[in-house]
């Protein structure tokens, strides 16, 4: 081992005199600096480099200790740092390494053989305490840089659920308001067609953001009582017209050991079967898609969804639940995200169960799951129609306030359709000034516009009203986790996703206004 350089800090010249004799009759060209005080110390090491230093622990005022730790507290320890004492004392030695020292030797115990014994020990924890300090900086350079890119992508699948959200939630409204109207059953038909292609496109943003929540172990359960065949009939009636156009035969089974009201989150429960039934109708060229479910001894509920497919090969088995793996079909049309069934494996397991699958090449595909749902009392059918009538005996007035023209227009007509007087703002500073007027009995506020956004917007309001005077919906087309907590932070009294069914939005108003 060769030294450049070594620092001696020391007050008693006898004692800096041996170490150099010591250090030099191994290496007698090696350059060594004597210093006497702490502070002497400190201002060298700011202006030169040295390899190893020699420090006594009692100095005269500034000790080597308090000289130690106020190098490791800068962050700084600039070189291998042997400490020196006579007293030969454990708990010196003790203290001096929880200090930042790399060695100790006592000072009657140094000969040439125990001093650079030393010397390379000291060394070689030096290095290695720089090499894990930079590793760990490496470490949190990369965590930093992963951390941005998961905002950027948390933005990112933010802005594109907006930005689908909103033309989506407007293109719905405007179904809903044509088949108000009398139309030809072609012409019906056609809106149904295009109905079902708007829930298609929702439920595969539904997939990008809870993938986002997947990944960050942000996912959410919402259990409650619902009937069992409710769902079931949901998700046929969405995958109807993708069935239709293929001539595919679609199939329900309920066992009658299946109780008709549990308890869970049907909308999850909703997410899984489309997710299934939507692949197996994908890679089913003939035949039919068949959706069961039966009750097992040990209290699970086992839901089946079986194909006349094409079926799935072993290999492609083992791989089938990952994120974005597709399995290769010859049929070029049968593509797609490759998110749905690493998120239905999710669902699954977060909610208690397993899913697996049984299939052969060219004899169809058996997508099963398992999980419990326990039995819930009976509860009362949602009625969706019950509040859309043009008979609605109680209007109120509302400020919408929505800066996309034709999303506005839309809801526009549907809250007229329900008796309510509507005005419609498209910004969030012009929605201060007219809700301030108290003309209005609820706002209806997007979160996103120009000007001012809707959490300002609401912030301002509050000053003057309280959620009793003024109830505020937000109405958003960002799903991701933490929108909710967002508006309730910023004074909203509760919070819809576009496209929100009007009968939704309808009960928040009963719910808010008639307080």
């Amino acid at each position: 081992m060769t030294l450049q350089k070594i620092l001696i800090v020391d007050d008693a010249p006898a004692d800096r005199l041996m170490l150099s004799r010591c250090l030099r009759a191994r290496q007698p060209d090696i350059e060594i600096v004597q210093l006497e005080r702490a502070e002497e110390a400190t201002a060298y090491l700011r202006e030169h480099t040295v390899d190893c230093m020699f420090l006594d622990i009692h100095l005269p005022g500034f000790s080597g200790i308090e000289f130690l730790a106020g190098l490791r507290q800068a962050g700084l320890m600039p070189c291998a740092v042997v400490a020196m004492t006579g007293s030969g004392s454990d708990r010196v030695a003790v203290d001096a390494l929880k200090a930042g020292a790399h060695d100790y030797l006592p000072k009657g115990r140094v000969n040439e053989v125990s001093l650079w014994d030393a010397v390379a020990y000291a060394m070689s924890r030096y290095q290695l305490q720089r090499e894990t300090r930079q590793r760990e900086l490496q470490l949190e350079e990369l965590n930093q840089e992963l951390e941005r890119k998961d905002r950027i992508k948390t933005q990112f699948v933010a802005n594109a659920s907006h930005e689908l959200r909103t033309p989506v939630a407007a293109i719905t409204g405007l179904i809903g308001l044509m088949q108000r109207t009398e139309m030809l059953d072609e012409q019906r038909k056609l809106m149904t067609s295009m109905k079902s292609c708007c829930d298609t496109l929702l439920l595969v943003v539904d997939d990008l953001i809870d993938l986002t929540k997947i990944e960050s172990g942000a996912l959410e359960l919402h259990n409650r009582p619902f009937r069992l065949g409710q769902v079931f009939e949901q998700v046929l009636e969405t995958v109807q017209i993708l069935a239709q156009d293929k001539g595919l035969e679609l199939k329900c089974s309920i066992d009658s050991s299946v109780p008709g009201w549990v308890h869970g989150d049907p909308s999850r429960l909703r997410q899984i079967l489309y997710n299934l039934v939507g692949n197996a109708i994908k890679f089913t060229p003939t035949g039919a898609v068949t959706m069961r479910v039966a009750a097992l001894p040990d209290g699970l509920l086992r839901f089946e969804v079986q194909d006349t497919g094409i079926g799935i090969s072993e290999a492609a088995i083992k791989r089938l639940f990952e994120p974005h793996f597709q399995t290769g079909s010859l049929d070029h049309r049968a593509k797609g995200s490759g998110l749905g069934l690493a998120i239905v494996r999710s669902l699954v397991q977060r909610m208690g169960g397993q899913v697996g699958v049984d299939s052969q090449p060219g004899e169809g595909s058996t997508f099963w799951f398992e999980m419990p749902l326990a039995r819930a009392a009976e509860g009362q059918e949602e009625d969706v129609q019950a509040a859309q009538g043009p008979e609605h005996e109680r209007g109120f007035r509302l400020l919408v306030a929505e800066d996309n023209p034709i999303a506005a227009r839309v809801l526009a007509l549907q809250l007229q359709h329900l008796g309510h007087e509507v005005t419609v703002v498209s910004d969030g500073r012009r929605a201060v000034e007219l809700a301030s007027s108290g003309k209005f009995q609820a706002v209806i506020m997007d979160c996103q516009m120009p000007e001012l956004d809707g959490f300002e917007a609401t912030r301002r309001l509050r000053q003057d009203y309280s959620l009793e005077q003024l109830p505020i919906i937000a109405l958003t087309a960002n799903a991701l986790l933490g929108e909710s907590s967002r508006c309730q932070a910023a004074g909203m009294n509760d919070y819809l996703v576009k496209p929100a069914p009007v009968a939704d939005l309808q009960r928040l108003l009963e719910h808010w206004v008639a307080r």
